[in-house]
């Protein structure tokens, strides 16, 4: 990550305090990469089935991360992180960890169409360089006035 990222996310961060830590009354830049970079450092460290173990009680859809990374220009992370939602059969996955932990287990080193889509996004070396564009691209954002 560049050293843009840094200088952006201490300033989000500040705005996160002052906002009663709440990302929702963030605007789009700040609130895009906490969601991206939030998610994508689960991804790298245990694949999706981390992402989903781990639960977001402050998200009020999985779909608020594939916006994200579409945002970034993640396009293919983001396709994969919607496929992947089609393992589960029940809504809003991101609220049931231990729901998910157990579904998951069930696909475990059987599901190849699974595990690939874990892979990819984990492996996905293009998903930090669009964070980085979009944090470059959006440089102004992150200004205080």
């Amino acid at each position: 990550m560049s050293g843009h990222f840094d200088w952006a996310f201490e300033y989000c961060s500040e705005l996160f305090e002052k906002n009663s830590r709440n990302p929702w009354l963030l605007p789009d830049p700040c609130r895009t990469i906490f969601l991206v970079h939030g998610a994508q450092v689960k991804i790298g460290n245990g694949g999706l089935y981390y992402f989903y173990e781990i639960g977001y009680d402050e998200v009020p859809s999985c779909d608020v991360f594939v916006d994200a990374y579409r945002r970034i220009g993640a396009d293919a992370a983001a396709d994969k992180i919607a496929a992947s939602l089609k393992c589960f059969p029940f809504a809003d996955p991101h609220l049931k960890p231990d729901e998910c932990s157990m579904c998951m287990d069930e696909h475990r080193d059987t599901d190849d169409w699974f595990d690939q889509l874990s892979d990819e996004v984990c492996r996905d070396g293009t998903v930090w360089q669009k964070f980085d564009d979009y944090i470059a691209e959006n440089f102004e954002a992150f200004s205080y006035d």
